[in-house]
């Protein structure tokens, strides 16, 4: 076990293989089929949300959080391209989200994920001076290295753990696109298998905190 010794990152690594499971864009009524399954399974994970748009949000948001499930920031209302016009208008929209997820938990999110990954092709232009303010700020955000391809037309459970398996192989730290809005109707079915495929090849399920080191595009 080591600590790196880099001022920007004061991470523990070990040996050990860790799994997060992490889910953008809810919550919606999959949500709470999701968490019913990680509940069942004794696994936790972490949700980037963008709550307060449909009805039962602040229910289940609290429901993620007293769970013991991470809740992270992925974006209030604004589609991508108008999200990314400026600093500014991220911000705003950040700060929207970071406030409605306060009021709900009395918790400060300190993680999030930007919408479209860190690099898209909405942010290129302020990219470098955004991540930059996100940091100074003191939040930490993640990307992914594996998908599950639970956001294609016709997706069942069995394609979604399959993808996920093909994507994810046996990287020492895996962090998994998953998604919770109300089309994702087969992910909650995918996750056992995607679970105990792993759990038997001995990886630990972990939610995101800001102590995890981060993957990120860039």
């Amino acid at each position: 076990m080591y600590v790196e010794s880099s001022p920007e990152f004061k991470y523990i690594y070990n040996d050990d293989r860790y799994f997060y499971l992490t889910f953008d864009g809810g919550p919606a009524e999959s949500t709470e089929a999701i968490l019913d399954t990680l509940a069942e399974l004794g696994v936790k994970a972490t949700f980037f949300v963008s709550g307060g748009k449909t009805e039962g949000s602040d229910e289940i948001i609290k429901r993620i959080y007293d769970e013991g499930h991470t809740v992270g920031i992925y974006g209030d209302t604004l589609p991508a391209n108008r999200l990314y016009e400026s600093v500014e208008t991220y911000l705003e929209d950040f700060n929207r989200e970071f406030e409605y997820v306060y009021g709900i938990t009395g918790e400060k999110p300190q993680v999030f994920r930007f919408r479209g990954g860190t690099v898209n092709k909405y942010n290129i232009h302020i990219r470098k001076q955004l991540t930059a303010e996100m940091l100074r700020r003191g939040f930490v955000y993640y990307d992914w290295n594996a998908v599950c391809g639970d956001n294609a037309a016709g997706a069942d459970a069995a394609g979604i753990a399959e993808t996920a398996m093909t994507t994810a192989q046996e990287k020492q730290r895996i962090f998994l696109l998953m998604h919770d809005t109300a089309s994702n109707t087969e992910t909650a079915d995918a996750i056992r298998e995607i679970v105990e495929h792993y759990e038997d090849k001995s990886y630990l399920f972990r939610a995101v905190t800001n102590e995890v080191r981060p993957v990120t595009f860039d």
